[in-house]
C-alpha cells in the first residue's frame, strides 16, 4: 500500500484512490486508454487497472465497470493473456443497460482478441455487429478504430481481403 502511495501521489489516479473514488479511478484510466496503446506504454494501464483494488470493483457504475474490463483486457491481450472473460464481462453489462457506445467498445475488445486467436469467424462476428452498432450511432471515431483493429486481425490471421477492405474504409 505505501508503493501505491509513493508510486501515484502525484497523478490523478493517486487522488482518486487516496480519496476513495475508485470509479472516477476507473474512468480515468479507461479515457487514457489510447495513450497506453498508442505509445506503446501497456505495463503503465495495466498498472493503473491494477492498483484499483477488485473487492471495491463491483460498486463502481456498471457503465464505469465495463468500460474498465473491456480496456483491460485489450491491455492484457499486448501481454499474451488471450482471454476474453473480461471483455465477454463488458457485454453482458452493456447489453443489460442497453447502452449501445458500451457495447460497440466491448463487441470490438472481443473482436481483438477472437482474432489474436486466430478465431476468424469469431473476430467477425464480433466486428460486423459493432461496425453495425457504430454506424447507427454515427461514430466516426469507434467505426474508425474497429475498422483499423479489422484490418490488423485481417493482416493477422491471413486474411488479406478483409484486412485491404477494413484499411481502404
Amino acid at each position: 500500500l505505501e508503493f501505491r502511495r509513493v508510486l501515484f501521489r502525484s497523478n490523478a489516479l493517486g487522488w482518486d484512490l487516496e480519496n476513495h473514488d475508485l470509479e472516477r479511478a476507473l474512468a480515468l484510466a479507461s479515457s487514457l486508454q489510447p495513450v497506453w496503446l498508442t505509445r506503446g506504454r501497456i505495463l503503465e494501464g495495466l498498472a493503473w487497472f491494477h492498483t484499483c483494488p477488485d473487492d471495491e470493483v463491483p460498486a463502481v457504475a456498471p457503465v464505469v465497470r465495463a468500460r474498465a474490463l473491456a480496456d483491460e483486457a485489450v491491455l492484457n491481450l499486448y501481454m499474451g493473456d488471450q482471454s476474453s472473460t473480461r471483455a465477454l464481462g463488458a457485454v453482458a453489462i452493456a447489453h443489460e443497460l442497453g447502452d449501445r457506445a458500451l457495447l460497440v467498445r466491448a463487441l470490438t475488445a472481443c473482436g481483438y482478441i477472437a482474432g489474436a486467436k486466430y478465431d476468424v469467424s469469431g473476430a467477425a462476428g464480433f466486428y460486423t455487429e459493432a461496425i453495425e452498432l457504430a454506424r447507427e450511432l454515427d461514430d466516426k471515431w469507434a467505426l474508425s478504430q474497429i475498422l483499423a483493429w479489422q484490418a490488423t486481425t485481417g493482416m493477422g490471421t491471413g486474411d488479406p481481403v478483409i484486412a485491404a477492405s477494413a484499411g481502404e474504409e
